[in-house]
């Protein structure tokens, strides 16, 4: 019995393997945990199958959305929860008449297949990195990725950074660099048998493909941003695409364009996002990605150049250069160029100062101009503005004003010319006419040839008075005059006359004349022996026998 029932199974296995042959297989996928994909392979699709399907715990459901070739149904697509993954899925097929074609269970654990990475970028640090970055539509753990990169077109090498969405290749040399990116679900999360497609490559380096262009990126005088894309010859009108950190994509509001050709694209920020990173991508007419770069803005500021330059020379020993900026804080530092007479530039840094001085200039022409950028203590920019319009102190002009100073010069001397000869007659006229004017302006110089006499005897007309030209003044000359009367004692002189004895007696016993002249005089002789000019001496006759004196 058990040999017949051998026999029987033997005889019959051609039966079930041609059988089996002609049975459409299904082939199930989960894309990118989005949705489930179903397909039957046929080697002609000639039949319009219908196609029924059930996780477990679930219900049957009919094809909501078929794919069809040539009007004739070749796959199925329908949604599920995340949690079914793990299930079991059963499909069934069946034909136009409704009997069942085929019937399977798919264990779709496994089978999951993830969209390619996108937006890479490569962004260089510390001049000895390479680092490249990606992003994937189910940004979890749950996802691994591989990066394959290669140099000047050569052979692909592989690295796997696992759950990380950043790759870093360190020293590069300075060669063309290709990369590509691929993910799938990871074994922590039930690994996937199916790997992503690769993404679009990503360049960086000297070598870049035709049709890519680089994005270069400036914050301009803090007021916006100006990016542009370099093309040697602009033919192709990309359009742009740009995402600070933490904020959302946004298309460019303002381009600039070359013949009709967008070549740049202008667009507002907040001073805080300079800090942040810049996302940047430009995209073909056709929607597909050019390229897509990362920016560090901080160091990428430019100002607009120092403007109001003037010089004010103080204390006739100083020279002092002021200026004003757009953003007047202290976050912007400034240098100043100073040459004389067209001689070499010197330069020299005030700090976030908008001044400057020069002490001691010396008599010569002097050219100024100033430059700025943000300084190191707010995050030093790698660009300065561009240098200021100069500004001048001293007699020399620039060469480009050389025959306008000229011109100048000449109206100058024929102005001064005829206001001088106007001067002039003026004052003629006056000196004619003005007999005062004259003689302040013209004194009149003393005849040195005159007679000294003649001149002494104008200056004694006053009867030979000096006190009266001396002109002295009345207290001093009350000064010499007595302020008292004196009166005049006479003085005698005897003489010895011989004679009779009697006589001689009579005379020399006669001394009351001397004793009273005497007493006269002793009473007197502390008082001054003037005579005042109103008293007169009173006068007495002569004895026959005295003598006057």
């Amino acid at each position: 019995m058990i040999l017949l029932l051998v026999c029987l199974f033997l005889g019959n296995i051609p039966l079930f393997a041609s059988s089996a042959s002609s049975e459409p297989k299904i082939n199930c996928l989960i894309i990118n945990l989005d949705y489930v994909n179903c397909t039957w392979s046929e080697p002609e699709p000639k039949y319009n199958y219908s196609f029924k399907s059930r996780f477990t715990y679930n219900e049957i459901q009919d094809c909501p959305e078929y794919h069809r070739i040539n009007g004739v149904n070749v796959g199925c697509m329908f949604s599920y929860t995340k949690a079914q993954r793990f299930n079991k899925l059963n499909t069934w097929l069946y034909s136009d008449n409704g009997s069942l074609v085929t019937n399977q269970e798919h264990d779709m654990k496994q089978y999951v297949k993830l969209n390619p990475p996108f937006n890479l970028s490569v962004v260089v640090k510390n001049d000895a990195e390479l680092w490249l970055y990606w992003n994937i539509t189910n940004n979890d753990n749950c996802i691994e990725s591989v990066v394959r990169h290669r140099t000047d077109n050569n052979d692909w090498k592989n690295t796997s950074p696992g759950t990380r969405s950043s790759f870093t290749l360190p020293f590069p040399p300075k060669k063309r660099y290709e990369f590509q990116v691929r993910s799938r679900i990871s074994l922590s999360c039930g690994e996937s048998k199916f790997w992503s497609d690769w993404s679009q490559s990503v360049y960086w380096g000297s070598f870049k493909p035709n049709n890519d262009a680089e994005i270069n990126c400036l914050i301009i005088n803090l007021d916006y941003v100006n990016c542009t894309w370099s093309e040697s010859e602009p033919k192709y009108n990309y359009s742009f695409k740009s995402r600070f950190t933490y904020n959302e994509i946004r298309d460019c509001p303002e381009y600039h364009r070359i013949n009709g050709v967008n070549v740049g694209c202008m667009f507002s920020y907040k001073k805080a996002q300079r800090f942040n990173k810049l996302n940047t991508w430009l995209y073909s007419d056709n929607g597909s990605l050019v390229t897509n770069q990362e920016h560090d803005m901080k160091e990428y500021v430019k100002l607009n150049p120092p403007f109001n330059l003037s010089v004010v020379v103080k204390n006739d020993a100083e020279l002092w250069l002021y200026w004003n900026i757009t953003n007047n804080d202290y976050c912007i530092e400034s240098v100043v160029r100073h040459r004389t007479d067209n001689n070499d530039w010197k330069n020299t840094s005030p700090g976030t100062r908008s001044s400057f001085t020069l002490p001691f200039p010396s008599k010569k022409r002097y050219e100024f101009q100033v430059r700025s950028r943000i300084s190191l203590s707010c995050g030093e920019s790698k660009f300065w503005s561009d240098w200021s319009q100069s500004v001048y102190w001293g007699s020399l002009k620039p060469n480009n004003g050389t025959e306008s100073g000229t011109s100048m010069s000449v109206t100058s001397l024929v102005l001064y010319t005829v206001g001088a000869t106007t001067i002039l007659l003026i004052l003629a006229c006056l000196l004619v006419h003005s007999e005062r004017l004259r003689i302040i302006l013209i004194p009149v110089v003393p005849n040195a040839g005159q007679n000294v006499s003649k001149y002494l005897a104008s200056l004694f007309d006053n009867d030979g008075n000096i006190e009266k030209w001396l002109s002295m003044p009345k207290d001093l000359e009350n000064g010499f005059k007595p302020n008292f009367t004196e009166r005049a004692c006479p003085v005698r002189e005897y003489k010895m006359v011989s004679q009779s004895s009697s006589d001689s007696e009579s005379i020399l016993s006669n001394p009351t004349d001397l004793s009273s002249d005497y007493q006269c005089m002793h009473s007197y002789s502390s008082a001054s022996t003037i005579a005042g000019p109103a008293e007169a001496l009173p006068t007495q006759g002569p004895s026959p026998v005295d003598n006057p004196v």
